[in-house]
């Protein structure tokens, strides 16, 4: 069955790639360039997707967006930003937008946008008035085989595509994680990162990974101390989580050798000398969240901890 798009921007440029995107891609689209010809779009028929520009004349996409959500529930909405609009794409995905785009327009981005929401399952709907209204949807992949590989095999591990291996250790060494009770959701935070990262931050955190990893080949504590930052995501994330300044501080004063948030948050991290310290610095982070309002849990686990095994039957 042939798909069919509502693609809104007030640029015909804009317009025209899109609608040839999709055409090549065997779909077909109709157009629209302001709010209310979008409203009038969706009231004539239902849309497997719409495209719409965060800028409009006569509004803007968070529109489209809450209007599609009460009146066309079943259709996922992608959001066109600026460049380096990330407060704008933040809003979208926590208003139920399914994903943004951030121009210029990556070809090879667009389609593979289309391509994840095209794939969404659908639920039928007698007419677009009584679909039931949609939220935030998630696109479940599998995750490649390599993701398991550091679980099973412990420690400080190096995956890519091609495969994992193991990477020597400090013994002693004890990470913190403390997780707050607060959602934070990963497309989100992967919002956090719309905008393009400066090449002078990029060649330093190079810098940093390199050191970090050659620290543990020599078991340089001090170049471990030096390595442990994270200078390009944290800055851009680190506003998503309540009190994450103060959690830091908290680890960093009771001697951390370096902490920062986990994955895509909330969790943040810290490594330590020994175990006691890490015990120490997790009642105090756990403060710190609950001086932000928030409750937290902390795990505490050796960084050279041994992976994942089979326990015998009892």
């Amino acid at each position: 069955m042939t798909k069919h798009v509502l693609v809104v921007d007030d640029e015909k440029d804009i317009r025209e790639l899109l609608v040839l995107t999709l055409s090549r891609m065997g779909i077909e689209a109709d157009t629209a360039a302001n709010c209310q010809e979008a409203f009038t779009r969706i009231g004539e028929r239902n849309y497997d997707l719409c495209l719409t520009d965060m800028r409009l004349p006569d509004g803007d996409g968070m529109q489209i967006v809450d209007y599609i959500a009460k009146n066309s529930g079943n259709t996922p909405v992608a959001v066109i930003t600026a460049y380096g609009s990330t407060d704008n794409a933040v809003a979208a995905l926590k208003a139920g937008a399914f994903d943004y785009l951030a121009k210029p327009i990556q070809l090879k981005q667009l389609r593979d946008l289309i391509s994840s929401a095209l794939s969404l399952p659908r639920t039928s709907s007698a007419a677009p008035a009584e679909s039931t209204p949609r939220r935030a949807t998630t696109v479940n992949k599998p995750a490649p085989v390599v993701a398991l590989g550091p679980q099973l095999i412990g420690g400080l591990a190096f995956t890519n595509a091609h495969g994992c291996t193991a990477l020597p250790s400090f013994p002693g060494l004890c990470a913190v994680v403390v997780h707050p009770d607060f959602v934070l959701e990963t497309k989100v935070a992967r919002a956090a990162l719309a905008e393009p990262f400066p090449i002078s931050a990029f060649v330093q955190q190079s810098d940093y990974l390199a050191s970090f990893l050659l620290a543990h080949f020599t078991q340089d504590l001090n170049l471990l101390r030096y390595a442990l930052k994270d200078i390009l995501v944290e800055p851009k994330r680190a506003p998503l989580i309540p009190g994450f300044a103060e959690v830091k501080a908290a680890a960093l004063q009771l001697g951390a050798i370096g902490a920062s948030i986990s994955g895509a948050g909330p969790s943040v991290f810290a490594w330590f000398e020994d175990q006691s310290s890490a015990k120490l610095a997790a009642v105090a982070m756990q403060a710190a969240f609950a001086a932000a309002g928030l409750s937290s849990n902390a795990f505490l686990a050796p960084v050279a901890g041994r992976g994942a095994r089979v326990l015998a039957d009892e």
